[in-house]
């Protein structure tokens, strides 16, 4: 009988220690599970802490980051604890099983899976306690980090909206800036062209057109001087104009518009000894020569240009071989007609360098070397210095004398200069032009 309750002692007392061990199991699979759950949402917080440091750079993460790496350095002591109690479970467990066939009288061996197992629980417990504190703090830290986030989402969101609209008034000032390109071409290319126009020497009617710059201006169909023929081009050169007495002759003319204010017409040309002045009367009625080089216009036009264009004025440009040079000015110039002997009636009054040696010659005739009609009895001044003139007594002038002798003009002491270039010039007479 006593055996009996014995072996009913022996078998409740197991039972109970098996129900310990039992509810030791569970707490500790609880623990574990809620060992995971925290590790997973330590995870979690860690990818979360990388992307704010990825976000925001400069943003100062370090603390969050020591933080977390102390968690799971307790995570790692917890787990070898866990590890341990693991053990020293199993080793219980397998005396549990030998109890039940050699141990079952030693009722104090019954005892030692809760004496062992409650200190290590507890060190658990507060391991876990710990955890959670820190955790705790993690959550936080991250709690501010987020804060942070957001407002430094919402500056970066406004940044952008700025770069948005600088980048459109970018756009805009590269358009502004390509409209500007393509006018400074424009206008680059009309300066080029201006220059060109400009650097060009002369310009010919015959073959130069205006170009696009000078198109605006309105050009005097029927130019009877140089002053309406260059209004458009202001260049010297070679221009068609009309004679003014009737508009019916046409005749090619080359104007200067840079000697003494411009839009002289010049009617005698010597420069180089390229033409014979030794000419008859005929030749100087009707002018000779090329207008591209030496010429004389010719006494019946130049009749026409000073007596029905208004007042004109005369412009004498005399060069020597030694690099000298001399001009005279004179502001009422006028021939007669062929009935006339085309008498050179009037210069006006004088202005210009040296000596005015013209004027002595006013009233005389034309005379050539086929028609005597100077005053010099004793002969033929025009045959004498081989050119056709208003010889009064002769002259003290001679513009169409033979090159490089009897051409040329003296000087107060009398000594003759030989000239290398001589041109005579008219234009329409202004009280308000200056020289």
């Amino acid at each position: 009988m006593n055996f009996k309750y014995y072996l009913i002692f022996i078998l409740t007392t197991l039972t109970c220690a098996n129900c310990e061990l039992c509810d030791t199991g569970d707490i500790y699979l609880n623990f574990f599970v809620q060992i995971e759950s925290v590790k997973k949402s330590i995870d979690v917080l860690k990818l979360r802490v990388d992307v704010l440091n990825e976000n925001n750079p400069n943003c100062n993460c370090a603390s969050i980051d020591s933080k977390i790496s102390q968690v799971f350095e307790n995570f790692g002591v917890a787990q070898k604890s866990l590890d341990y109690l693991t053990t020293r479970l199993d080793a219980i467990s397998a005396n549990d099983k030998t109890s039940h066939y050699g141990k079952a009288n030693n009722n104090d061996n019954l005892e030692i899976p809760q004496k062992i197992l409650a200190p290590e629980i507890t060190e658990i417990e507060e391991k876990y306690s710990t955890i959670m504190d820190e955790l705790n703090t993690v959550k936080k830290s991250v709690e501010i980090l987020k804060q942070k986030n957001t407002v430094l989402e919402s500056k970066n969101l406004e940044i952008w909206k700025n770069y948005e609209s600088n980048k459109k008034s970018n756009n805009e000032l590269k358009l502004e800036m390509e409209a500007l390109k393509r006018q400074m071409s424009k206008i680059l290319a009309k300066a080029e062209a201006t220059e060109d126009y400009e650097n060009k020497p002369l310009f010919d009617v015959r073959v130069d057109k205006l170009p696009e710059f000078r198109k605006h201006c309105t050009q005097d169909p029927a130019p009877v001087d140089c002053k309406a023929a260059t209004k458009c081009s202001r260049k010297s050169g070679y221009y068609k104009i009309f004679l003014p007495d009737s508009r019916a002759k046409q005749i090619m003319v080359f104007c200067d518009i840079e000697s003494h204010g411009g839009d002289w017409l010049h009617i005698l040309r010597r420069h180089d000894g390229s033409e014979n002045f030794t000419r008859s009367w005929s030749d100087y009625v009707n002018g000779f020569g090329n207008v591209e080089g030496e010429h004389w216009i010719g006494l019946e036009n130049l009749h026409a240009l000073t007596n029905y264009n208004g007042r004109q004025q005369l412009y004498l440009y005399i060069e020597g071989f030694d690099g000298q040079s001399s001009f005279a000015v004179y502001d009422n110039f006028v021939i007669g007609s062929a009935r006339e002997l085309y008498e050179l009636k009037s210069l006006g009054q004088y202005y210009g360098m040296g000596q005015d040696d013209m004027t002595y010659n006013v009233g005389s005739n034309f005379s050539t070397v086929d028609k005597d009609n100077d005053k010099w009895s004793k002969g033929n001044c025009a045959d004498k210095y081989k050119g056709g003139w208003w010889y009064n007594f002769c002259s003290h002038l001679y513009p169409t004398g033979k090159y490089g002798e009897s051409f040329g003009w003296p000087t107060p002491d009398g000594i003759s200069h030989p000239a290398k270039v001589m041109y005579l010039m008219i234009r329409y007479y202004s009280s308000t032009r200056t020289y």
